[in-house]
């Protein structure tokens, strides 16, 4: 036997390797594919959108294929709708901001069309997609695309007016009007020309589904008798269309031909399935649910279904009944594509999806989350029928951990008040609610009257401090701040500056016990800004609290900062406090002196290393929505509309900057930042979703010690080209690396808890098989252990 491959065994024998490291990317998606919306099947694989997020599902082997930005490099996020093409083999994906991306499920091929993105002026409004053979329309409220998916290529994009739907039809493009009545041209004439298109049919018609044999055209319900489906069939004559004629008297909603040409169309409670473009249809009754139906091929129906992903349905004679459903694909991932709110207790990341919203408009039913790096858990939802306080239960904004309970976590919403759980019996399970009627929190002054009352308890921000105290905001009241104390009772502690203010939101208890508070709006009444309060420790006891609420300050050089929004707060490994602006980031050195009338800010300086000393403010103007400290202290900093930054602990340095232009960022507006305290993994949660990324970056431990130590890959396999991680450390560690002979061929410092080896001598190549050490000493030499990796060549 091979001496290396008798290393190798042996080694496994004595120390497991870790499974699942990410040999060369270190992005990840973790979206949701919860919410069937479209589903499209060719042959053995079907097409699944879930929200705006698309997998492949193989019916025969059963094999899950997720194709995201990560995966397969597709040029974006929000998919708006598919379409396939049969003889091509291609799916059209339909991005909401009009990019285009066709897609080989064959050979993972991505070519992408973003004509309609970027010339698209902000009047465009997308309509719907049709896919038919080589030909692809996006219908807008001012005229259509048309994609030759033959030659991949715009063929025109053509300004005719307000459209619903466009299909091709023999030797005639057909244009249903949003303002009534379809029109047609021929295929070959110049389109762009009004005068060479003709009225075909009177009725508002919402869908054209072009098949071989026909045309179906499904006409508004709005149409009275003149509603349902009209038929036209395929004409002799190649300048002149055939009559289109009445065939069903339906309430639709829309249609769609599958690739066998079967048109299913869909009416409330029912569905029409007219087989292989035929006239007559055969009749299925259905739940009131429903997404998307796509027939299977075998006289079933895939079921695109909201909660319930897709599902696979063989009708009981002609009703369609999905208790029946003999499989459901989907059910994985986070429940919604919306992080507002993220921070780890430990290992487990917790999420709150919402947000109070400044126009009252944007709302998401309350969903907290936990994901435990494997899988997400939903903690348990309110409703009326369970005696909960309210009807509209939206928005969950913070989660806060009780750091005297295991098990016991305060969720705070936009709506209803504030929620604890208690874990300690069923995972999710809520054990009480504090809103109006039962707690000091209040609704909102305007609404104080019920029913609209109980509907505008808004709080956000819960966190703890060492005493077991919970705080929360609770927001447009005159007191917004309060305290929950162990012993249940409530406290509140009222500052003028804080009164009636609309968007309280983040929340920080620092390392000296003090209490910080964003604001994250400026009203007539209210400023944006940040309020620190010092209360001693003591809560009863107000006399002895300082408190003070800015909403500008001076900097180091006695420059003025003025700003609109307060968004994010942090403390670094330094106890200074770095505030987050829609003008730019500021570091509160020394948070003792916030409460002095000399008080400045830093605004750390970055050299522009261009030969001069010059320097600029770091990311002066530029909006700072989240901040996040790794284990090396360096600062992670999201932005509103320009990604996300990683700077070194000063600030001084740039060290990376991702964008959803050159990276696979999912959009540039980020909302929230974790690192994990062991892995690294950066969490980030954007506007369009959620994706991590390996920093290999761990919080430092306080002392070394063996059994603490992790090496990752281990062994390292022969087509591996990672890096090896080692972490378990303390910061600024002394490692040394050697092979089995004592040679030493690598040497560093660990950065935060975690040291980085590309597997690599000094002259750059790679090493070969054997057993490596990594020899480890803390940074005053007091302490020294070791670790040791296998690698196979």
């Amino acid at each position: 036997m091979n001496k290396y491959l008798f290393l190798f065994f042996s080694f496994c024998c004595l120390f497991p390797f870790a499974s699942g490291f990410s040999a060369t990317n270190p992005w990840s998606l973790h979206l949701s594919y919860h919410d069937g919306k479209q589903c499209l099947r060719a042959g053995e694989e079907l097409y699944a959108l879930f929200g705006e997020n698309l997998l492949i599902y193989n019916i025969s082997t059963t094999e899950i294929t997720t194709v995201d930005r990560v995966s397969h490099g597709l040029n974006g996020k929000r998919i708006k709708e598919i379409g396939y093409s049969k003889t091509r083999k291609l799916l059209v994906l339909l991005y909401a901001d009009g990019n285009i991306d066709l897609f080989s499920p064959q050979t993972g091929e991505v070519i992408n069309l973003p004509q309609i993105k970027r010339d698209n002026d902000s009047d465009i409004q997308l309509h719907q997609l049709s896919v038919r053979q080589d030909h692809a329309f996006i219908s807008t409220n001012v005229g259509f695309f048309w994609v030759d998916l033959a030659k991949r290529e715009f063929r025109g994009f053509y300004r005719i007016g307000s459209c619903n739907d466009v299909a091709i039809f023999g030797q005639h493009i057909f244009v249903a009007r949003t303002d009534g009545g379809v029109i047609y041209a021929r295929s070959t004439d110049n389109l762009s020309d009004t005068s060479l298109w003709k009225n075909y049919f009177p009725h508002k018609t919402l869908s054209l589904i072009s098949t071989a044999s026909a045309l179906h055209l499904i006409t508004s319900p709005s149409e009275q008798s003149a509603a349902g489906v009209w038929y036209v069939a395929a004409s002799p004559d190649a300048d002149t269309p055939s009559s289109a004629r009445q065939i069903g008297n339906y309430s639709l909603t829309g249609a769609h031909a599958d690739v066998d040409d079967n048109v299913v169309a869909v009416a409330p409670g029912h569905l029409l399935v007219y087989a292989k473009g035929g006239e007559t249809p055969e009749i299925f009754t259905r739940p009131s649910e429903g997404n998307f139906f796509e027939p299977d091929g075998k006289g079933g129906f895939w079921v695109a279904l909201d909660g319930r992903g897709v599902v696979s349905v063989a009708p009981k004679g002609a009703a369609i009944d999905y208790a029946a459903a003999s499989l459901s694909i989907g059910g994985f991932g986070p429940r919604y594509d919306r992080q507002y709110y993220m921070t780890y207790d430990g290992a487990d990341l917790l999420v709150a999806a919402g947000r109070l919203d400044p126009t009252d408009a944007d709302h998401l039913p309350q969903t907290a989350m936990l994901y435990d790096g494997q899988r997400w858990k939903l903690f348990d939802a309110p409703t009326t029928a369970d005696g909960y306080i309210g009807s509209r239960f939206e928005d969950a904004t913070c989660i806060a951990t009780d750091p005297h309970r295991k098990g016991r976590y305060f969720v705070s919403t936009a709506r209803t008040g504030i929620y604890e759980y208690d874990f300690s019996e069923r995972f999710g399970k809520i054990a009480r609610q504090y809103s109006r009627g039962n707690s000091a929190l209040n609704s909102v002054t305007a609404l104080y009257k019920d029913p609209v009352g109980v509907e505008y308890v808004r709080t956000d921000g819960v966190v703890f401090d060492k005493a077991g105290n919970l705080f929360v905001v609770n927001n447009q009241r005159d007191t917004t701040l309060w305290v929950l104390k162990p012993d249940g009772s409530w406290k509140g502690l009222y500052h003028p500056s804080l009164k009636q203010a609309p968007t309280l939101e983040k929340t920080l208890i620092d390392s000296r016990g003090r209490l910080w508070v964003a604001s994250r709006r400026t009203v007539n009444n209210h400023a944006g800004g940040f309020f620190c309060i010092d209360y001693n420790g003591t809560i009863d006891n107000t006399d002895d609290d300082i408190a003070v609420y800015r909403s500008s300050f001076f900097n180091q050089d006695g420059a003025s900062c003025i700003f609109q929004r307060g968004f994010a707060m942090v403390e670094d490994k330094d106890g200074a406090v770095w505030l987050g602006t829609d003008q730019g980031i500021f570091k509160v050195e020394d948070p003792d002196r916030w409460f002095n009338k000399d008080f400045h800010v830093t605004q750390v300086k970055v050299p522009r290393n261009d030969g001069t000393n010059y320097a600029d403010y770091l990311l002066s103007g530029v909006a700072v929505t989240a901040i996040a400290i790794d284990g090396a202290n360096r600062k992670w900093i999201g932005t509103e509309g320009n990604g996300i930054y990683l700077f070194s602990p000063d600030g001084e340095r740039m060290i990376l900057h991702f964008t959803s232009a050159d990276s696979p960022l999912l959009s540039d507006n980020i909302w929230s930042i974790a690192c994990h305290p062991v892995s690294g993994q950066v969490m980030i949660a954007t506007d369009s979703g959620l994706l991590s990324y390996e920093s290999h970056v761990s919080e430092p431990l306080p002392s070394l010690r063996r059994e603490a130590l992790r090496v990752y890959p281990n062994p390292v396999r022969p087509d591996y080209e990672g890096d090896i991680v080692l972490d378990g450390l303390v910061s600024d560690a002394d490692i040394k690396v050697t092979d089995a002979g004592g040679r030493t061929v690598a040497h560093g410092t660990s950065l935060g808890g975690t040291f980085i080896w590309n597997g690599r001598g000094y002259d750059g190549t790679r090493v070969g098989s054997g057993i490596y050490y990594f020899h480890i000493a803390s940074p005053d030499s007091k302490n020294a252990v070791a670790a040791k990796v296998a690698i196979i060549r």
